[in-house]
């Protein structure tokens, strides 16, 4: 008799970094900007700034915004740097305080180009005379700018893992956590708040934090034409070079054999700051409390213009734009109104195209649990086997109307071990993973990552961070109003019952001040006034506690001054 010992040979679960999961970043308008992590800021002093900066200084965007008008700020260049090569685009100058106008003067190194190029490890490609593409492969980065009449949008995507937590400056880092988006060169933590959108002060004093020093401005009029800036910037990044990675963004790596891959984050932070206690941003302006820029710190803030014959109109091309590209509705209110102000009409206003990364897609394959439907992002099967090497999903996706990401509990825990899903691994919604069946079967080892397995380029679009993973979604079989799913018969749902908000808790849309994103869940609705500012005032020219600005009206709407005086009586 013979005993014959055998196991199986083990088949490590591998879920490399997916080098197709892009985060995004924008900077619009006059200007407004989304972090890589979703965070909104407007930073109105004029400068140049670092937008993306490489701590190891091997790539820079830099954007250089002028003042426009008495309160805002506007892109005028956006310069790309790799090693020891630049490409530069600037719009026409105008005089002190106008726009700066026309299509982009596209320059590398110094020389015009007025067609698609590569230069070193740089690609400048032309896809129109207003829009350009700059691409460095060997990093991820991409950096897409758009010339649309007043205004300059920049948006970057990157997608090399190594470097998603190894960049800082106006754009934050990208590691799926938003409270550590605003950091200082010397990696403090500047602004320790989770408001979705910053006060304008913190704005500013933050933001001047990421000036870029004279001896590494590639961005600026005074070198357009220098063949050698380049170079000259590198240099001086690398002879000086700022902390290279701060050490709570140590990057994600995938997991180790019978070993858990744990990324250590900054603490939650516990101090809450918003611009307004209704939630309606505030939007400021030149007062910015800096005396030593270019701005009049006596300049009035921005206001959103509801005493605006058009404002309805504007409201309605607001709508269109969040709608159609997820562009913030207070932001593009101001836009508009800056516009009317300088003699244009809503007709010349085109919403920002947004970073275009994210794709559309249907769910059809699917299986019931309990109440719910549960399915992938990517539409796997869910008694699919996973590929011998790991499937990377290739592109960005929004969530599908009626279905959300499923939560980390155990049922979604359940789910996840019930099925194989084509894949070792399921992300489910705070980016942590549940290992699937798969992964239960005799000879396998390993497990799956626990922290920032997902990016998200814009809000609702999801992108698995790790090869082998896959993004778990949900849909209730009986539909129910404020569960933040839009489902059949209702016109929006966004996760609540206030019944005095866009979004009524009976899920019908209040038109009355709001602006509502309908094909995301949940809704975002937005006020569309700017109510927490008060109404628009004019200056008061008369020193006297008992007189201020007069409310702006049609009828003194072109008055240089107003004043509103009342005397107190006397007994």
């Amino acid at each position: 008799m013979f005993f014959v010992s055998w196991t199986f040979a083990q088949a490590l679960i591998v879920t490399p970094s997916n080098p197709s999961a892009v985060c995004a970043c924008e900077s619009t308008g006059d200007p407004h900007y989304v972090t890589w992590d979703k965070r909104r800021f407007d930073f109105y002093t004029p400068g140049t700034y670092h937008l993306v900066k490489a701590r190891d200084c091997t790539f820079d965007v830099q954007t250089l915004t002028f003042k426009y008008g008495p309160t805002v700020a506007v892109n005028g260049i956006v310069s790309v740097r790799y090693l020891n090569d630049v490409v530069t685009l600037a719009r026409t100058p105008g005089a002190a305080g106008a726009l700066w106008t026309g299509s982009p003067v596209v320059r590398v190194n110094g020389v015009i180009q007025s067609a698609s190029v590569t230069q070193g490890g740089l690609q400048v490609n032309k896809i129109t005379v207003d829009q350009w593409t700059i691409v460095i492969s060997a990093v991820g980065l991409t950096v897409k700018t758009v010339a649309a009449g007043n205004w300059f949008h920049v948006y970057p995507t990157l997608s090399d893992p190594s470097y998603q937590r190894k960049v800082d400056g106006l754009c934050g880092n990208c590691d799926n956590n938003p409270d550590n988006d605003f950091m200082t060169p010397g990696c403090a933590i500047a602004i320790n708040n989770t408001a979705t959108k910053l006060t304008c002060n913190q704005a500013a004093d933050w933001g001047v934090k990421w000036t870029v020093p004279t001896n590494q401005l590639v961005a600026d009029l005074s070198v357009l034409s220098s063949t050698n800036i380049g170079s000259n910037s590198y240099s001086s990044c690398t002879s000086t070079p700022i902390i290279q990675q701060c050490p709570s963004l140590i990057p994600p790596e995938p997991p180790k054999t019978g070993t858990t891959a744990i990324v250590i984050e900054p603490q939650a932070p516990t101090t809450f700051v918003s611009c307004s206690t209704s939630g309606t941003p505030v939007h400021c302006g030149g007062d910015d409390d800096h005396d030593d820029d270019d701005d009049d710190d006596n300049d009035q803030p921005p206001k959103l213009c509801t005493w605006r014959t058009e404002y309805n109109q504007i409201t309605l091309k607001c709508t269109e734009c969040a709608n159609s590209n997820l562009y913030a509705s207070d932001d593009c209110i101001l836009d508009i109104c800056q516009l009317l102000d300088n003699g244009k009409t809503i007709g010349n206003y085109s919403c920002p195209p947004g970073p275009q990364v994210c794709n559309y897609t249907t769910i059809t394959k699917n299986v019931t649990i309990g109440s719910y439907d549960w399915a992938t992002l990517d539409n796997a099967n869910p008694d699919g086997v996973a590929p011998s090497t790991p499937a990377c999903q290739d592109k960005a996706y929004y969530i599908p109307l009626g279905w959300e990401v499923a939560p980390n509990d155990a049922t979604s825990k359940s789910v996840a071990e019930s099925k194989n899903w084509e894949t070792a691994c399921l992300v489910v919604e705070d980016g942590n993973t549940f290992a699937t069946n798969t992964t239960k079967v005799d000879g396998y080892t390993g497990s799956c990552p626990v922290h920032s397995c997902v990016v998200q380029p814009v809000k609702t679009c999801y992108h698995p961070n790790f090869c082998g993973t896959k993004l778990l979604l949900r849909r209730p079989r009986v539909p129910q109003c404020q569960n933040g799913i839009i489902e059949t018969g209702e016109q929006c749902d966004d996760g609540n019952g206030i019944d005095t908000d866009g979004c009524s808790n009976t899920c019908r849309i209040n038109t009355n001040g709001w602006i509502c994103v309908t094909n995301v869940n949940p809704t975002q609705c937005t006020g569309s006034a700017n109510n927490d500012a008060g109404d628009p005032k004019h200056t008061c020219s008369i020193n006297s506690p008992y007189c201020e600005g007069c409310v702006i009206t049609v009828a003194n709407q072109n008055d240089k001054s107003c004043c509103k005086c009342v005397m107190p009586c006397c007994d």
